[in-house]
This record gives structure tokens, sequence and C-alpha cells, in this order.
């Protein structure tokens, strides 16, 4: 028995939002470890120059990763029942694969030019 097509789409974009959710997570643990990291390690940092380097790193990659947990679950919200007004039964589209991940690139992009 074959699976309804509205279904596919449902769980094709569930996976897609699910893997997006995924690396925000990593993001969160990499913030962490490369936060505490001279705290762990101190041969990395002798001084407290390289120090604050490191905690800024952590600080950047922890913006980031709550730059994609906030777009990810904001489009999942948004994109709540829109294949209904589709009759595409071949899955999910690319422009749903590539949105979320184009809008943190532009996003990131526009807070590092115009810092």
């Amino acid at each position: 028995m074959e699976a309804a097509p509205d279904s596919k789409v449902d769980n094709s974009k569930e996976k897609v939002y699910t893997r997006l959710n995924y690396f925000g997570l990593f993001l969160l643990a990499t913030s962490i470890f490369v936060t505490f990291a001279p705290a762990m390690f101190p041969s990395l940092a002798p001084n407290g120059w390289e120090v604050i380097a490191w905690v800024g790193w952590g600080l950047a990659i922890f913006i980031l990763a709550i730059i994609v947990f906030l777009i990810t679950n904001l489009f999942k919200f948004f994109s709540k029942n829109n294949h209904e007004e589709n009759d595409s039964s071949t899955g999910i589209s690319w422009l749903t694969i590539i949105k979320v991940p184009l809008l943190i690139g532009l996003i990131v992009f526009a807070l590092t030019f115009f810092s």
C-alpha cells in the first residue's frame, strides 16, 4: 500500500527541519566546547588575549546556532499546511530545502559585513 502524496511531503519537510535542528544542536555543543577549551586545555591559550579570542569564537558559534534554531523553527511554524494549495505530489521542492540555509547565510553575511 503506497502512502498518500501529502504524507510524502510532510515526511520530507519533517526530515529537513529535523536535520537542521540537529545541525543547530551540533553548533551549540561546538560553541560550548570552543568557549571552555582554554579552561580544559591550558596550553591552548597561554595568555589572556588568546583566551578572549577563544571565547569570542565560542560566542560567534553560539550566535550562529541561535540563528539556525530561530530561522528553522520559524519556517517550520509558518510553512505548516502550505502544501495543500499545491497539487505537486513529487515530494518536497528544492526551494523548501534551500530556503532555510540560504536565509541563515544571508543573515550571517549581513551581520558580518555590516558590523
